[in-house]
């Protein structure tokens, strides 16, 4: 019967029925599922307003074509429609309309990963909602407006949130890796990745306070490659960085988490080991004096032969930091002593 009016009102004086059955047709279609009959009749009903100057009936039909772009996953189309129907809407104050605009332009805008706009339009939709709710007395929709403004209330925050994180992933690149490179800096070694001083003059009171707590031993390693003043002066300053990069690699590779292996300098680096005892100190600095001149060394020269000798001591009770690695650093040169490329504990010193 609405097909039978749409070809039989045709008179100027009943252009806004013929509005009203193409807007009925489209809605229509819509719901069947028919997206491309439900735009051309919500298109015809848009022009047949539009001709005749009547405002509502084009919001109307904006907000019909904004529903179904929507529907179809066309954003920038219904952004489009929706954003015309908006700014038709408030020249007659349609309070409705523009709620529901808003509404419909903000779940758009999150979806595309616009949350500035979106938080803008659910700003919008909260505002008309809340003035449409105090237009109307009843007991029925005072509750239901304490409902829905407790869940645009969250929404808003959300959206707040998603718009920071949002910002925050848009940063550049440059300035990721800049930050990335500066933390980097602050903390680690730029040639070895091992640790700096900062970080041993920060965490290993921590250490100390933490095996106090539990009861529990800490011990540290003190490596120091040897005649490395020889390998500067007889290959390069080049190959001595390679000669500690190699060299640290095997260190970290000894290390578990909750480990601290720190470039103390030059070629000298600890290696603090919350929870072990001297004992077992001792194995570890054996596996790595062991390890370390069975590394490729020929890969970077011909002929070169690197080896590392350690002291290794145990935090003894009621004892300071520097205290417990000097006696380490006595340790060390014991080892230097006896011929180096070997471990010596702290208190085998003399």
């Amino acid at each position: 019967m609405l097909l039978r009016a749409e070809q039989s009102l045709v008179l100027p004086r009943r252009q806004n029925w013929q509005a009203e059955i193409y807007a009925y047709l489209g809605n229509i279609a819509a719901s069947k599922g028919d997206t491309r009959e439900a735009e051309r009749h919500l298109l015809a009903a848009h022009r047949i307003n539009l001709a005749a100057g009547l405002f509502w009936g084009q919001a109307v039909n904006l907000l019909g074509l904004g529903k179904l772009k929507l529907q179809l996953g066309e954003h920038e189309a219904a952004n489009h429609f929706l954003l015309q129907g908006v700014e038709l809407a408030e020249r007659f104050n349609a309070g409705n309309l523009l709620m529901q605009m808003h509404e419909q332009l903000y779940q758009s805008y999150e979806a595309l990963g616009d949350h500035a706009r979106a938080v803008m339009h659910h700003i919008g939709y909260h505002t008309h909602f809340l003035q449409l709710a105090q237009q109307d007395s009843s007991r029925q929709l005072q509750s239901l407006s304490a409902r829905r403004l407790h869940h645009i209330e969250m929404r808003l925050k959300l959206l707040g949130s998603e718009m920071e994180i949002s910002q925050l992933r848009r940063q550049s690149d440059a300035g990721r890796k800049r930050l990335a490179w500066l933390e980097s800096a602050a903390y680690q070694d730029g040639l070895t990745g091992a640790y700096n001083r900062r970080v041993m003059d920060e965490r290993v009171p921590q250490l100390i306070a933490h095996a106090q707590q539990s009861l529990s031993p800490i011990s540290a390693l003190l490596l120091d490659f040897d005649h490395f003043k020889q390998i500067n002066d007889q290959h390069s300053h080049l190959l001595g960085d390679q000669v500690l990069q190699m060299g640290c690699k095997l260190f970290l590779a000894q290390c578990r988490d909750g480990d601290l292996l720190v470039r103390f300098g030059g070629e000298e680096f600890l290696l603090f080991l919350p929870g072990v005892a001297i004992e077992v100190a001792s194995k570890i600095a054996e596996r790595i004096c062991t390890a370390l001149p069975k590394l490729d060394w020929a890969a970077l020269q011909p002929g070169l032969a690197v080896t590392v000798s350690i002291g290794v001591g145990q935090l003894q009770a009621d004892e300071t930091v520097a205290d417990w690695l000097q006696r380490i650093d006595q340790a060390l040169y014991a080892a230097k002593r006896g011929g180096r490329n070997r471990v010596c504990l702290a208190g085998e010193a003399p």
